[in-house]
């Protein structure tokens, strides 16, 4: 039992492999060897077995490795090259394609067919979203940098252009583009791999003398800042604690749910302490110094102001604070010391959070637009002998508004029997009420006037005729541009309490509802699509004609399938949300599985290099765009070969895997080319994960991405992830060997062969415990 544990807890593959070296399957590594400790390049990838390291300026592509390539591919050949994490090129990808299919057209054939198309000038300063009608972008290249340890050398590349087909585009273009998309014939087999292919896909295009610089597939990067190093200030709280009376609770469930409750923002994720860790880490990719500027009262918020004014802050600043009606809790500081530090932080530098221009408009509620539910405003403020409303008596300005809000109410065809109450500096359905018409007035002397704070001078209220809601629609904008939707809503209270008295529906339960009102989802969307668009506009022309860096928009979809906008937030909440999964855990973009780069035109050079080791957090880093060069960061660029992907070719590539591309005029003529690039699941990079799962967890696969998750249940046998949570336990983990193990002796005589432990993870499979996945070979083990 002495490597017991250790035994138990290295990866399947590594400890059942046959006797002797197969082809094009890592080595199995001796089940001695310390459990995270990872095997050579050598060891694992194929066709690295011969390759010795050289420093760049002594690399020669004549002398490298040569990739694996590929023709005839038979699913289980390309099964167990993509679980092992094995690039490779399959030089008939696009065997079986027919005239009308993608891979046939031009540059110019996608301006024709999709003018609207919107696409992003990667890399491209000044040209960063470009429409496929213009011509510029397939006509003229535009080289814009350059980098020595670029293949490229002394010359400039130009960036590519890349179509968000996938996400970024209304549903009638994806469909349009969907009918001329073909799948590889080796992913036709598994219809899960066909369907993302289908719906994933995005495209690159690039002229003679485009490229990209080293990177990592995941989150681009910008380049870091030249010359005078600028200043990135955090202005953020220190009010992180549990105000929440938890008696009620259990004993044991008390300190966790205190401990969750205190890192809980009151509003806006984007607020938390782990954002504020990102941003910073960014910053500093970026060339920044980040300053950081804690508040906790209104002495330190002042101090702050005062700061800001005598032009101690500045550059760029970002305010992780929210304002409202309350005091100092967690994020949130009361509105009458947030916007005097807002304006001043505007006058000093260019604020990344919250908007300067919206952010008062949108927590106040002052916004209006035209597809807005019929609503009355009522501008409370706070005068010496009392309240007015409107510039009138409370009582007079109140029965006006719900007169004429009924009328519009009645012509539009909206019930008259209630209406809604919405407060301004209020989030999340907490001061939105559901009320009778009379009822207004008494709510407002009784419930609202007297709980104002003294330091408010003003307060706005919407009276907003009710809907009869189904579902929300939640549209994320960036950068003026719709990137993403999800439904999501909260249940119509009952007369005379809160929106926020019942529990959010997610993506499913509107869905549900959607269907049993016979409304068509995808219909709704895309109708949807243009008022968001009009309401970004109405947004853009009240920041005075600046593009807002971030939107929400949320329409209210009512029973006979209108669509009335609710909420229009510059706060970015929600923009991390995905609304599908039940559980409301955050989701990024699948940056964990295997990449396929499909080449329709021209002939692109690849370099690589495997995904290079993380010994500590301290290496931890993303390998952004040309981060790698230069040696900037812990290991230099040292490619293991060059290869080249021509018309009709793909290039496989697991998770990691460095590249740099160049189309080199010398090798193409100087028309545009195209490529398509998307990600599949089916089969999952097993051995992969099991063999480098220490580097992926300590990379911003493990820190930043959703990676990890995915991984650990896959780097683990018989066991559970969760463990992954708990400290290292030796005495634990022996007792668990010994469980397994146990499991895995069929004939109780104190040994385990390949034969009964095959029967074990077949018996834990049917549990559970494994997915089909990650059974292992029947072999016996060796060492």
């Amino acid at each position: 039992m002495r490597h017991l544990s250790s035994w138990l807890l290295t990866c399947g593959w590594l400890v059942l492999e046959a006797p002797g070296e197969v082809l094009e399957r890592p080595r199995p590594l001796d089940v001695r060897r310390p459990v995270l400790q990872e095997p050579r390049v050598q060891d694992f990838w194929p066709f690295l077995r011969n390759y010795q390291e050289v420093p760049l300026k002594d690399f020669d592509p004549t002398k490298a490795p040569d990739v694996l390539r590929v023709r005839g591919l038979d699913d289980s050949r390309f099964q167990q090259l993509v679980r092992d994490g094995i690039p490779f090129v399959v030089d008939d990808c696009t065997e079986g394609f027919d005239e009308d299919a993608i891979s046939e057209f031009e540059c110019k054939d996608f301006a024709d067919r999709w003018p609207t198309g919107n696409m992003r000038a990667e890399y491209t300063p000044g040209q960063y979203h470009i429409y496929l009608k213009d011509p510029d972008w397939y006509t003229k290249v535009h080289p814009q940098r350059k980098n020595e340890e670029h293949m490229a050398g002394s010359r400039k590349i130009a960036g590519p252009y890349i179509w968000h087909v996938k996400d970024e585009e209304p549903l009638k273009t994806k469909r349009s583009v969907q009918k001329h998309w073909r799948t590889p014939y080796f992913l036709e087999k598994s219809l899960a791999n066909r369907m993302e292919a289908n719906e994933s896909f995005e495209f690159w295009f690039s002229l003679a003398g485009g490229g990209t610089f080293s990177h990592a597939w995941g989150t681009q990067r910008r380049r870091p800042l030249r010359g005078r190093k600028r200043v990135f200030n955090l202005i953020y709280s220190t009010n992180w604690q549990c105000n929440e009376d938890l008696s009620s609770l259990p004993p044991e469930l008390r300190e966790a749910t205190r401990r969750m409750s205190a890192q809980t923002p009151l509003c806006c994720e984007l607020t938390n302490r782990s954002f504020m860790q990102l941003l910073a880490r960014i910053a500093r990719e970026l060339g920044f110094e980040v300053k950081r500027w804690p508040v906790r009262g209104p002495e330190t918020c002042m101090a702050l102001t005062r700061a800001a004014r005598d032009g101690h802050i500045s550059d760029c600043s970002a305010m992780l604070l929210h304002a409202w009606h309350g005091s100092y809790d967690k994020e949130c500081v009361p509105s009458w010391d947030f916007y005097p530090l807002l304006k001043a932080l505007k006058e000093r530098s260019v604020v990344l959070y919250p908007s300067p221009e919206l952010d008062e408009v949108h927590s106040a509620k002052r916004y209006r637009s035209e597809f807005m539910a019929p609503t009355q405003f009522l501008t409370l403020t706070r005068k010496a002998h009392g309240w007015s409303a409107n510039g009138h008596p409370v009582a007079a300005a109140v029965r006006q508004a719900v007169k004429e809000l009924l009328r519009e109410a009645e012509l539009n065809g909206l019930t008259t029997e209630n209406l809604m109450l919405k407060q301004g500096f209020s989030w999340g359905g907490a001061q939105v009420t559901r009320l009778r018409p009379f009822e207004v007035l008494e709510f407002l002397r009784k419930r609202v006037i007297p709980k104002i704070p003294p330091q408010a001078k003003a307060l706005t209220i919407l009276l907003q005729a009710k809907v009869d809601l189904v579902a929300e629609l939640r549209w994320m904008v960036l950068e003026g541009q719709l990137r993403g939707r999800g439904w999501v809503t909260l249940p119509v209270p009952r007369v005379g309490r809160r929106a926020n008295s019942g529990c959010y529906k997610n993506e499913v339960a509107c869905r549900a509802a959607l269907e049993k009102g016979h409304l068509d989802r995808l219909a709704l969307e895309e109708a949807i699509r243009p008022k968001v668009e009009q309401v970004v506009q109405e947004a853009t022309r009240d920041a005075g004609g600046q593009v807002p860096q971030y939107l929400r928009v949320d329409f209210l979809v009512d029973k006979q399938g209108r669509a009335w906008l609710g909420e229009r937030e510059s706060w970015g909440a929600d923009l991390v949300r995905n609304q599908v999964n039940p559980l409301g855990r955050h989701s990024a973009d699948s940056y964990c599985e295997t990449t396929i780069s499909m080449q329709f035109k021209g002939k692109k050079r690849w370099r690589i290099q495997a995904f290079p080791e993380i010994r500590h957090h301290f290496n931890a880093t993303a390998f952004g765009d040309e981060q790698i060069y230069g040696h900037r960061q812990h290991v230099p660029w040292t490619p293991e070969t060059e290869f080249t992907v021509g018309p009709g070719q793909c290039f496989v590539f697991p998770t990691g895997y460095l590249h740099e591309t160049f189309v080199d005029p010398d090798g193409n003529d100087q028309k545009c080319y195209t490529a398509s690039t998307y990600q599949f699941n089916h089969p999952r990079q097993v051995n992969l994960y099991r063999a480098f799962m220490s580097r992926f967890s300590m990379a911003h696969y493990g820190l930043g991405e959703p990676c990890l998750e995915k991984i650990e249940s896959y780097a683990t046998l018989l066991q559970e992830p969760k463990r992954f949570l708990a400290a290292p336990d030796q005495e634990q983990m022996t007792a668990q060997a010994r469980e397994v193990m146990k499991m895995a002796d069929g004939n109780k005589d104190g040994r385990s062969t390949g034969v009964f432990f095959s029967a074990a993870a077949t018996s834990a499979t049917s549990k559970g415990v494994l997915t089909r996945e990650e059974l292992p070979e029947t072999e016996e083990p060796r060492g």
